[in-house]
C-alpha cells in the first residue's frame, strides 16, 4: 500500500483502520494482518480517521470536505457532518464521546455535536 495518509487502531487494539488511495477506509485484522471490511463513501482522498472511545464509531475526515461517522457494529454509515469548505485534515473525539473536533485548509477548527449534529463552535 502506498501513500497511506492516516491509521488509527481500534480501542480494543484487534483492528485498525487505514485511508487506501481509492477514497476508501480499509480495515485490517492486526493479528493476521488481512483487510477485514471496506468502507466506501468519499469522493476524494481520506485524510483522517478516528475511533470514539467506546469503539462504537469510526470516523473518517475527506478531501471531499465531508466528515463521516461510522457505526462498528453494521458497518453503515450513521451520518455525514457537512460545514468545511476545503479538506479535511484531523478529527478528534472528545473523551465524553459527545463532541468531535475537526480541522480542515479552510483554517477552520469546528467542533461538533454529534447527537444533533451542529457546530456548536468555529474558529479561523
Amino acid at each position: 500500500m502506498k501513500n497511506t495518509k492516516t491509521v488509527a487502531f481500534a480501542p480494543d487494539g484487534k483492528s485498525f483502520a487505514v485511508a487506501a488511495e481509492d477514497y476508501s477506509v480499509l480495515l485490517w485484522d492486526a493479528t493476521y494482518g488481512e483487510i477485514i471490511r471496506k468502507l466506501a463513501g468519499h469522493s476524494l482522498p481520506v485524510r483522517a480517521i478516528t475511533y470514539t472511545a467506546d469503539g462504537n464509531t469510526l470516523i473518517s475526515g475527506s478531501e471531499d470536505t465531508t466528515i463521516l461517522l461510522w457505526d462498528t457494529t453494521s458497518w453503515r454509515n450513521k451520518k455525514g457532518l457537512l460545514g468545511h469548505e476545503d479538506y479535511v485534515y484531523t478529527v478528534k473525539f472528545a473523551p465524553d464521546g459527545e463532541s468531535l473536533a475537526c480541522g480542515g485548509a479552510d483554517k477552520s477548527v469546528r467542533i461538533w455535536n454529534i447527537a444533533t449534529q451542529e457546530t456548536t463552535y468555529i474558529g479561523k
